[in-house]
């Protein structure tokens, strides 16, 4: 019974708001807690610099590699007297201890914290508009296929154009990928108003301890409060949304992006699998046949999406990134912004306050130092984490919808 209700279509409207958001809540922190080492791991990856290597960039600087994933790791489990290191080239002395996985947590609190009313703005974005355009493109379709009817054409099957410049026929996977792909970008964006304050002290938390944030004052290990306090003196209410614009660039596309070619990819295969098994047991194919390729559509169509995302995102993503951890010096005497083994001078406004560099300066630092390849690192951890927190979501999204419908 549960697979065969499942199977089927739940609407948004058919939804109990409040037994969904309370049920949601646990069930999206228990998957959060787990998939946040990744992001640790991601946002290390693409802020911090690794060796120096033989190659020089255009100007003739000496490029950096990537920081391999093993080489974050191992600095994050790494025991070092008040500071973790980054670098690949760190001591080969210290020593790998599981009792520093807490680092693989940084950031985790303010992530909780605030993740769970941009979950519930984004959820309820995503299926309200989704649900609407559907029903409208669904009406469209319809009117088209009546005045076509009137107008005594030949069949409804014909790609034709009809008074309003409204296509008569569009076909289930596309209605699918572009309501998913225009939902997904209207709930990407109005999540950024909580998501941008909550990345931009999460991962500050992230980086404590190493060489990237040596430059700034304060301690290697501060609690959320205290890097909120610490962006409020030095920046102002206007550093909490440091890196907005990129946020939007980046999470447009990628909502957009992921959630088109998830719902196309799962609309296809669900099409192939019913085709197949109609083909195989004829008349008397079950839901339940239908039901065994849920869980492998559901992890190939969130592959396909997150690799999909990644390639056109990721090089924003990384200039996001560094854009948002980037730390006003303290110091009167400097008044400089640290950025590693790099520093930028503040732009003065009219207050006492200093404006960071823009996403121009970032993206020319990273050409400078890492080259092309610098845009891409943190590829791996990104699609990682893209994937499963999609698989593991829509997995735990449907289930949700089908235990919150209403009586």
């Amino acid at each position: 019974l549960i697979l065969c209700r499942m199977a089927t279509s739940i609407e948004w409207s058919d939804i109990d708001k409040m037994k969904f958001f309370s049920i949601g809540t646990g069930v999206y922190s228990g998957i959060g807690i787990c998939l946040h080492p990744i992001t640790v791991i991601k946002t290390r990856q693409q802020v911090l610099l690794g060796k120096k290597s033989n190659a020089k960039s255009a100007s003739g600087k000496i490029l950096h590699k990537q920081l391999g994933l093993y080489s974050v790791i191992r600095d994050l489990l790494s025991s070092s007297p008040g500071h973790v290191s980054t670098s690949s080239s760190a001591d080969k002395g210290r020593r790998v201890s599981l009792s520093n996985a807490r680092n693989l947590f940084k950031g985790l609190g303010i992530v909780l914290a605030v993740a769970v009313p941009a979950r519930a703005l984004y959820i309820g974005v995503l299926e309200s508009s989704k649900e609407t355009i559907k029903t409208f493109m669904t009406k469209q379709q319809d009117k088209g296929i009546t005045w076509k009817r009137k107008l005594g054409m030949k069949s409804a099957g014909e790609e034709e154009y009809l008074s309003g410049g409204i296509k008569k026929t569009i076909d289930g996977g596309t209605v699918s990928s572009i309501s998913y792909g225009i939902a997904g970008g209207l709930a990407s964006i109005s999540a950024q108003a909580l998501i941008v304050p909550m990345d931009v002290i999460s991962q500050r938390q992230m980086i404590m301890g190493t060489s990237y944030s040596s430059n700034a004052s304060g301690p290697e290990n501060a609690s959320a409060r205290s890097v909120f306090r610490s962006i409020l003196q030095t920046e102002g209410w206007i550093g909490l949304y440091r890196g907005f614009g990129m946020s939007l660039f980046t999470s447009l596309p990628g909502g957009t992006t992921w959630w088109a070619t998830y719902g196309g990819c799962q609309y296809e295969l669900n099409r192939l699998v019913t085709q197949f098994n109609a083909d195989k047991l004829g008349s008397d194919t079950s839901h339940t046949d239908t039901m065994m390729w849920k869980g492998p559509i559901q992890l190939i169509s969130s592959v396909c999406a997150a690799m999909t995302a990644t390639a056109l995102t990721q090089p924003l993503d990384v200039v996001k990134t560094k854009l948002q951890v980037q730390k006003i010096d303290n110091e009167p005497a400097t008044k400089s912004i640290s950025n590693g083994n790099h520093e930028f001078r503040g732009l003065r406004n009219n207050s006492t306050k200093l404006s960071p560099p823009t996403a121009i300066h970032i993206a020319r630092e990273i050409m400078a130092t890492s080259g092309i390849k610098g845009f891409y690192s943190g590829t791996v951890p990104r699609v990682m984490h893209m994937a499963l927190w999609g698989t593991i979501m829509s997995s735990a999204y449907e289930y949700l919808k089908y235990v919150s419908v209403k009586a």
